[in-house]
């Protein structure tokens, strides 16, 4: 579940507000300010292509948490990231669980936090329109329909597990875990948080000044 982590917490999703006038007033790259609290929250989310430790966890909850408020693009980046920091505990108990109760349980919690990320990115996306104009970082801080839906198909898996679980049903589990293993391997596909931090510096860097 790395993989999911690092876009919950890295992700703002893809827009569907293409306002010409509000076109017109974004700007198309980051400011200072931006950049570096959005670069703090990409430094800080390297240990999820890895096991996080509890310090680790901690260390990316205070970055989240520091990123302004009052500023209306890191305001959703930041219910973003901690979002994804709330992901952290179901998705390794979803990971280790074996006794069937125990497996209900970690699905639901982690089913619960992936529809309550998709829906704080759905909320963002007509701030990301208005806050960005096209360009390569734009698309940096975007999501691709292939993502959303494997996400979508994630949390579907995770509901049909917690059903066939509750039932015992074998077959049904079987089933469900092959759903989940397909989205699982479609998240694959998605950059490392090292990847994304490369990237990130490559195409979001404001200009120099003079």
């Amino acid at each position: 579940m790395r993989v999911l982590l690092r876009l919950l917490v890295l992700t703002a999703l893809a827009s569907t507000v293409p306002a010409a006038a509000a076109q017109a007033q974004a700007a198309a790259v980051l400011s200072p300010a931006r950049y570096a609290a959005l670069d703090a929250v990409y430094v800080a989310s390297l240990p999820l292509d890895r096991n996080p430790t509890p310090a680790q966890v901690a260390e990316l909850r205070r970055v989240c948490e520091a990123v302004d408020r009052g500023d209306r693009l890191l305001a959703v980046e930041r219910t973003s990231c901690l979002t994804g920091v709330d992901a952290i505990g179901p998705s390794q108990a979803f990971a280790r669980c074996s006794a069937r109760r125990a497996c209900v349980r970690a699905a639901r919690a982690l089913r619960i936090v992936l529809r309550r990320s998709l829906s704080d990115a759905r909320a963002a996306n007509g701030i990301v329109a208005l806050e960005l104009a096209p360009g390569a970082c734009r698309t940096e801080l975007r999501s691709n329909r292939t993502l959303l839906r494997s996400l979508e198909a994630l949390g579907d898996g995770l509901a049909m597990l917690e059903r066939a679980l509750r039932r015992n049903d074998r077959a049904a589990i079987r089933r469900a875990e092959r759903r989940i293993a397909a989205a699982g391997d479609a998240l694959d596909d998605q950059p490392t948080a090292a990847q994304s931090l490369e990237v990130f510096r490559g195409v979001c860097t404001p200009a120099a000044p003079g």
